[in-house]
């Protein structure tokens, strides 16, 4: 499995491979995910400045934790990632998440703001990708990357970039989840 934006290593993991295998939809092309091992995976593994700066912040609130704990979420430590942010919340049973923060940049790219809304208002197959990755996260305290295609707009195809983290409350609640979410355009040949 390669990846364009990460360069680490990837874990071939069965439930990962079900969940692409399940999830080819017509808007969703060419999904590769991985689970990202917290010890070997750094910064420099993510070819995007919003990942690398996420990863880190991520790792700070982790420490030697299996994920990362969190009392306050500060906006100030993600100021060059702040527009790709997307913080949920899961409603009881993992099949539903509450935007949060939904960031500017991806609002804009997505043309709707989605703060306070659900993942559930969604259509269509970002809807499912998006649930089902976000349920896994919690579920198996795993940190996750992928990068799949969305549809063609004028001549270009937007390849959606995601790092997905869990965290969890000093409490010890597993109620959150980070995500930066970086579209990258690209041309679409034709031919």
């Amino acid at each position: 499995m390669k990846f364009e934006f990460f360069a680490g290593k990837t874990s071939e993991n069965e439930t990962l491979k079900t969940l692409i295998a399940n999830l080819q939809t017509p808007e969703i092309k060419d999904l590769k995910c991985t689970k990202l091992d917290v010890t070997n995976v750094t910064a420099d593994d993510f070819k995007l400045e919003i990942h690398q700066t996420v990863w880190n912040y991520w790792q700070k609130l982790r420490g030697d934790e299996e994920i990362a704990i969190y009392d306050t979420i500060d906006p100030i430590d993600l100021n060059r990632a702040i527009g790709y942010i997307l913080l949920l919340e899961p409603n009881e049973d993992l099949t539903d998440f509450r935007y949060r923060v939904y960031g500017s940049t991806i609002a804009e790219r997505f043309g709707a703001e989605m703060t306070g809304k659900w993942v559930t208002e969604f259509k269509g197959g970002q809807k499912e990708l998006s649930i089902c990755q976000y349920s896994l996260v919690l579920s198996r305290k795993w940190p996750i990357y992928s990068e799949h295609y969305t549809s063609i707009r004028d001549f270009k195809r937007t390849k959606w970039c995601r790092l997905i983290l869990p965290m969890q409350h000093q409490s010890g609640a597993i109620n959150r989840i980070l995500v930066a979410n970086v579209p990258k355009d690209q041309e679409f040949d034709l031919v």
